[in-house]
């Protein structure tokens, strides 16, 4: 069976966006379950199937999978935004908010040799990083209990959900800084 991932993930994101009339904390509670139900969903198929070729799993697992679970990441950033921001007041808000837009820039310093890796669509070392049959890289390291599940996850995989999240995350964040300087 065939699944048509992007349609998959298209029908995540407009069932994350029906609840929109609720305070924000409660919309990414919500778009949270949903976007677990979806990765479960995926991890379901992707047992079920078996990819016809090595280059089908690494783009899955370079493409497709990070598109789903950096939504998981995005919305834990941004509730612990949410949840952590300081009370009213507007000097201390615009503090807190240009402290969370560092985030990326440190993620990207720390994780900088894979970053440079994955923005320039390098692919010599595509059958290392996104193959679950490699076990050069250990799996599990800053891994959430959810992608410890060997047969659904790569060694790089997580790393590029992180990313995506710490890029959407720093668009919020600089929306956020907006809405507070004006």
């Amino acid at each position: 069976m065939k699944v048509k991932y992007l349609e998959l993930y298209e029908q995540m994101i407009a069932d994350m966006k029906k609840q929109r009339d609720i305070p924000e904390l409660e919309q990414v509670e919500y778009a949270f379950k949903i976007a677990l139900g979806y990765c479960e969903l995926l991890r379901r198929i992707v047992k079920e199937e078996v990819f016809a070729s090595q280059s089908e799993e690494v783009h899955f697992f370079k493409v497709i999978k990070p598109l789903f679970t950096s939504q998981i990441e995005y919305l834990t950033l941004v509730n612990q935004g949410l949840l952590f921001e300081p009370g009213k007041d507007p000097t201390a808000l615009i503090t807190f908010w240009e402290h969370e837009a560092k985030r990326k820039e440190r993620f990207i310093k720390r994780h900088s040799d894979f970053v440079r890796y994955y923005q320039n669509g390098d692919t010599d070392r595509d059958l290392k990083y996104f193959l679950r049959e490699n076990k050069e890289h250990p799996v599990g390291m800053g891994r959430r209990y959810r992608e410890a599940d060997l047969g659904f996850s790569t060694s790089q995989d997580y790393l590029v959900a992180k990313l995506l999240a710490q890029q959407k995350y720093y668009g919020y964040v600089l929306d956020k800084l907006q809405q507070f300087r004006n």
